[in-house]
């Protein structure tokens, strides 16, 4: 059998999670932002999930394309009119959105991010 040492390439990861702020590595972060493996975007405007657009993903996913953005919200997610058309437009271009709680959220993109997965984490607080 061959072993292989696991080298975590997630340059950004969440250590933490509390009131309205994330950590990651020993540096607080408050939300909302948006943050990928190899991005980190802490001014990031949208603080709605309701208000959300296909305009408001553009840059995250022209700098680095994803297969998926997982928007985390304080409240329990709601389904709407709205989000699911923004739904429909990022499917047709073979993206994903989901939508879960913060504390969810951060673990799922932990997750993905040390399976090498391409994705996005919105944190809207």
């Amino acid at each position: 059998m061959k072993f292989v040492e696991y080298q975590d390439v997630s340059r950004y990861q969440i250590r933490a999670y509390e009131n309205n702020r994330i950590r990651i590595e020993q540096d607080w972060l408050y939300l909302p932002c948006a943050l990928c493996a190899q991005a980190l975007v802490s001014d990031w405007q949208p603080v709605n999930a309701e208000q959300l657009c296909l305009a408001d993903f553009t840059s995250l996913l022209t700098t680095h394309p994803a297969d998926l953005i997982i928007v985390g919200r304080a409240n329990q997610p709601s389904w709407n009119p709205e989000w699911m058309q923004l739904q429909a437009q990022l499917n047709a271009q073979n993206i994903g959105l989901e939508q879960m709680q913060t504390d969810a959220a951060i673990r799922t993109f932990n997750v993905l991010t040390t399976e090498e997965r391409s994705v996005w984490l919105v944190l809207l607080g």
